[in-house]
Parts: C-alpha cells; structure tokens; sequence
C-alpha cells in the first residue's frame, strides 16, 4: 500500500477479543475490502497490531447520504454481514465518496476495546442498538440502526425499530429491507411514534 497508507497500531491486550478471534475478523476484514475497498491489511508483530488502510486520493467525508447511496451502503452491509462481518459504526464519519463511489472505512480488528483506559465499544452512541447495548454486544442491529439514521428527521428509538423491524422481516437481506421500508414510507413506520 505504500507510505499513504494510514497506520493505526493496537496493543493486543487492549482488544477484548481472544487472539484468536481477533486474526479471523482481521481476515474477513481484508477479505471484504479487497473487493469493496479501499484496501485494508493487519500486521501483528509481538504483542501489537497494526491496521493499514489504503488512502483514497480525492476521498471526502460523507456529508449526506442520497437515496441511490443508502441503496448501495444497504448492499455493501448486507454482503458484509453474509461475510460474518459487522462494522459496528456506520455512521457518516466513516462513509466516504472517492471517485464517484461509497465506501465503508475504520474497520476496527475488535469491537470492545480499551481506550484511554475503559472498556467501551467502538460504536458512535446514537448507532448502538438498545438491545445489543442491553446484552453488551455489538450484532446485526447496531448496523441497522446506523443505517436508518442516515435517513433524513430519524431518532435513534425509531431508527433502531427499523432496524430490529428489517431484521425480523428479511433475515437474510435485513439492510436492504430496511432501506425499502424507510423509502417506501417516507422515513416513517406504521405505528412508531417519533420522539
């Protein structure tokens, strides 16, 4: 990837997930962005991980999500999902546009870590889903959820009953059922109030 690659190092010790674990996330992660980019790698040396991610030339940050976008962004958590692979934050900051295509960044190799210190989950709050909140996980719906608040005037409380709505309804393709229920119904569902 060469010297505009960005490098983020971890200490081991500070990923809350078996070593183990770990190496197979860090693998579908690799797996996952070789096709869908941009390219990223791990190097583990001793005790420290090391995440290289491939620069994008011209990349700039999400700043609103276009119906066509959400689409695809539906697509791309659907195939990472069915890849055994949940992102845990998507959310704008980590959505870019690079040459005319979305991309998904800041793969992270565990999704509980140590940071400054405490245990916390590698999610922005609004995205974490109450129930995985309630059994200290990161799944499926804190994805969801993500996604659902990308569409305009969506909560959190609504944007995560789409997202567990979607789940229950499409197991398979859950995001992209989510994305024709928002569209469908103008952001809203049938029977949730907004807060």
């Amino acid at each position: 990837m060469g010297q505009s690659a960005i490098r983020k190092m971890y200490r081991l010790d500070d990923l809350l997930s078996s070593r183990g674990e770990v190496e197979r996330r860090c693998a579908r992660i690799e797996r996952f962005t070789d096709t869908f980019g941009p390219q990223v790698r791990f190097q583990l040396k001793g005790s420290v991980l090391t995440r290289i991610s491939q620069r994008l030339s011209g990349g700039a940050a999400l700043r609103e999500c276009l119906p066509s976008q959400r689409h695809l962004l539906a697509s791309l958590i659907d195939l990472a999902h069915a890849s055994k692979l949940v992102h845990g934050d998507i959310c704008p900051k980590n959505l870019l546009i690079a040459h005319g295509a979305l991309h998904v960044v800041d793969w992270e190799p565990c999704l509980r870590q140590v940071i400054g210190g405490e245990i916390r989950f590698v999610v922005s709050p609004p995205c974490h889903h109450p129930a995985d909140r309630r059994s200290a996980s990161i799944t499926v719906l804190t994805d969801l959820t993500g996604l659902a608040l990308l569409w305009p005037g969506q909560t959190a409380i609504a944007a995560s009953r789409f997202a567990t709505a979607a789940l229950n309804e499409n197991p398979e393709s859950p995001a992209a059922a989510l994305a024709q229920a928002l569209d469908r119904q103008g952001g809203q569902m049938a029977g949730v109030e907004r807060e």
